[in-house]
């Protein structure tokens, strides 16, 4: 037995989220659409019967804010966000007069309006603790900007680096994300001549969301240079991102996991110094030497009991991090990876119980970079974390 999926799609009453919607309320989800004009919300319930709506203008705030409390009480088990409400200003820079209030309405559609709805949602969507995506729109014009819609393209590339990291953030939860990078569509928003039908744009984008994919394009944006430049850049993401470790979301709750969990204890010589266990928590393709990012996933290490890889390192907050192998120094992580999970760096005298700890060579050298690749203006001792006991 099929469940219904609750389902939220901004920017609903028309173009490509009115078309969405149409394809996921004829399958049988439970849809709620959102729109600015009340007028266009009932001409939307006339057409589809069944399908929910509420005025809701992305550009606000406050709007934003009405929407997720009405979210939260109607659908509390919403499985499906799609983030489409949009507008495109059209005129060049060289001649664009409008007041800058009418530009701040294009950025805070296209760019304030999904990131807060996000920030205001995902906690939703985690409580449940369900299976559930989160689909956020954006454009070819992300990779290719547009000249003749200079701030559309702008927000667009902003947003689609914004669904990277939420991609990245929440891979330790039950929610997913797409990046759907529609390219010129016939519809009212800037695609009417000569753009891809919106029906076949509509029901590639329902198959690829069904499929879990984490891009999904259509024509010029499915195969060829931006499609490449796409995957090239989301493989320099995740071996930059290899470096720095950061917090990320935990599974079924709206709360954060810690990436860098920090202590104190007492130094055998001198004042109370910090310590800390880093984990890095990004994802990536199988490593090769030639350089390609690692497949990284030792954030959740800690509490799951896997077994863990050799001596890859990731360096502190303040520093890149690197791997030490065989003498090697000053090599990303991933230019070696070679099938390694990266484990931690640990600071000063406190020790992982569960991590058998060996000392890097040139650990103490004040504000000189060691070997490890770590700026260490402290000159603790710096410790390799490597296999479990």
């Amino acid at each position: 037995m099929t469940t219904q999926r609750q389902v939220l799609i901004t920017g609903g009453s028309r173009g490509i989220g009115f078309d969405l919607a149409r394809w996921m309320l004829q399958r049988g989800d439970r849809v709620l659409v959102t729109g600015r004009s009340q007028p266009s919300l009932d001409q939307v319930a006339r057409q589809q019967p069944g399908m929910e709506t509420t005025v809701a203008d992305a550009s606000d705030a406050d709007a934003r804010r009405r929407l997720a409390d009405e979210v939260a009480e109607r659908m509390p088990d919403l499985d499906l966000l799609v983030q489409n409400a949009g507008i495109q200003r059209r005129v060049a820079l060289a001649v664009d007069d409008a007041p800058w209030e009418e530009r701040q309405v294009e950025i805070d559609t296209l760019l304030c309006g999904p990131v807060h709805l996000d920030h205001l949602l995902v906690p939703v969507m985690l409580a449940h603790g369900r299976p559930a995506r989160l689909v956020q729109v954006t454009s070819g014009g992300a990779v290719v900007p547009q000249q003749f819609a200079p701030l559309y393209s702008a927000a667009k590339a902003a947003l689609h680096h914004y669904v990277m990291v939420l991609r990245a953030s929440l891979a330790d939860t039950a929610i997913r994300v797409t990046d759907l990078m529609p390219p010129a569509v016939a519809t009212g928003l800037g695609g009417s001549v000569g753009g891809a039908p919106l029906d076949d744009f509509g029901q590639t984008a329902m198959e690829g969301i069904d499929q879990g994919l984490d891009m999904v394009g259509f024509g010029p944006t499915a195969d060829g240079p931006i499609s490449q430049q796409v995957a090239e850049q989301q493989q320099l993401f995740e071996e930059f991102s290899n470096r720095f470790p950061v917090a990320r979301y935990k599974l079924g709750t709206g709360q954060v996991a810690a990436s860098t969990v920090t202590t104190t204890s007492a130094a055998p010589h001198g004042p109370e110094r910090r310590s800390a266990v880093m984990r890095l928590s990004t994802s990536g393709r199988a490593a090769t030497r030639g350089g390609q990012a690692g497949r990284h996933r030792a954030a959740a290490i800690q509490g799951r009991g896997e077994p863990v890889g050799r001596d890859t390192v990731f360096g502190s907050g303040t520093s890149i991090g690197r791997h030490h192998r065989a003498g090697r120094s000053g090599t990303s992580a991933s230019q070696w990876g070679v099938g390694y999970r990266t484990v931690g760096l640990v600071v000063g005298p406190q020790r992982d119980p569960h991590l058998k700890i060996h000392e890097g060579p040139g650990a103490r050298t004040g504000g000189r970079r060691t070997p490890l690749g770590l700026r260490n203006p402290a000159g603790v001792r710096v410790r390799r974390a490597c296999d479990r006991k």
